[in-house]
């Protein structure tokens, strides 16, 4: 064997063993939950128009209007100012599960994980609520991140059975579990 073939056999035999590990950091539990975190699309709750007026100029508007233009807050990468804005719409519609649910999210996203759980798990607790299978894909990445498998999995399965948003979503996670 030449230096010049051993050589190449190195090189290629390190990005294989590379690749390998990039594909499997990728792909762990872990990894796939930090990213189903920090990219939660709360537009997917968004089911109002463009609104141009500001919360403070008519208090009279429509609580959605209102979630609309904190919404801007927020695509806007303004997550504490919307959380702000968001508590005080909850003090005027304190069993809003969508603001509930908002919050908790964002505070997954900002690592305040008691809070995230707190907001969380009122949302789920209400199963009447539209929103209580979301909560229950939030909770289940909590839980993870906590690295709470058993309660993790029970939390994917009731999405996955309820067929809730992210039911494909919390399969991929429960084959990886």
């Amino acid at each position: 064997m030449t230096k010049t073939t051993l050589s190449l056999t190195c090189i290629i035999t390190l990005l294989l063993i590379g690749s390998s590990y990039a594909y499997w950091y990728s792909s762990s539990v872990s990894n796939k939950v930090d990213r189903y975190i920090h990219t939660a699309d709360l537009s997917l709750y968004t089911h109002r128009g463009v609104v141009t007026a500001s919360i403070d100029e008519d208090p009279g508007i429509a609580i959605d209007e209102q979630i609309a233009l904190v919404d801007e807050d927020l695509s806007e990468g303004n997550a504490l100012l919307a959380l702000a804005k968001y508590d005080q719409l909850l003090e005027q519609d304190p069993s809003n599960m969508e603001l509930l649910l908002r919050m908790g999210v964002i505070y997954l996203q900002k690592n305040e994980y008691s809070l995230a759980q707190e907001k969380l798990s009122e949302v789920y607790g209400l199963k009447a609520s539209i929103f209580s299978l979301d909560a229950a894909w939030y909770l289940a990445l909590l839980n993870a991140e906590y690295k709470e498998w058993e309660r993790t999995k029970q939390l994917l399965k009731e999405v996955v059975e309820g067929r809730g948003n992210y039911h494909e979503e919390a399969k991929d996670l429960l084959v990886r579990l």
